[in-house]
């Protein structure tokens, strides 16, 4: 609905017959012209689909994380079975929707900023010519957002599940955890 929102308009290109063998080319059509409120509206919907996506992604993460360390605790492994999956969902639901929605939020933050329709005008090399700052936080971005991924993704909700921290100490436990360890994780 929000593509076809727009003001059509109706364009006609002719190429010169320097590129064709059957002479020049007419070729007509039709481009949209978006508003700030339609543009606006656009980021609007893309943060959501992150948001969401990424949340459904996480309670996935802490479900999982949840089942191993049901296993992983329980000193008589007979009594794990089928249930245990059913068990990780509901603590996950239960206890740590909260967390995933934050940790999923952050991470749609970032997936939109670095989203090319999100920044002002229509492609990023635009951006790039309109902003000073580009190159920074471009560089700021990709060192961060590569890091923040896998801490957020896995081991913030690996440390939730194990300790059940709220999302920012379990984040930042994270980090301290592999930042001690950073040899062995390289």
């Amino acid at each position: 609905f929000l593509a076809s929102s727009g003001e059509e308009e109706i364009k006609t290109v002719t190429t010169p017959s320097t590129y064709s063998t059957y002479g020049a080319t007419t070729i007509t059509y039709k481009e949209y012209t978006y508003d700030n409120n339609t543009r606006g509206a656009f980021v609007f919907m893309i943060f959501c689909w992150f948001w969401t996506s990424q949340f459904v992604i996480a309670i996935g993460q802490l479900t999982t994380a949840m089942a191993c360390v049901g296993w992983y605790f329980t000193k008589d492994k007979s009594t794990i079975g089928n249930g245990t999956v059913f068990w990780a969902t509901r603590v996950s639901l239960w206890y740590h929707m909260g967390t995933a929605a934050f940790g999923s939020l952050i991470i749609a933050i970032f997936k939109t900023v670095e989203h090319p329709h999100v920044h002002p005008g229509s492609t990023r090399q635009e951006w790039k010519s309109n902003c000073e700052g580009y190159y920074l936080l471009y560089a700021v971005l990709l060192v961060v957002h590569g890091k923040v991924h896998q801490i957020l993704e896995q081991e913030a909700y690996i440390q939730c599940a194990i300790h059940g921290y709220s999302f920012c100490k379990a984040a930042r436990t994270a980090f301290f955890l592999i930042l001690r360890n950073c040899l062995r994780v390289f």
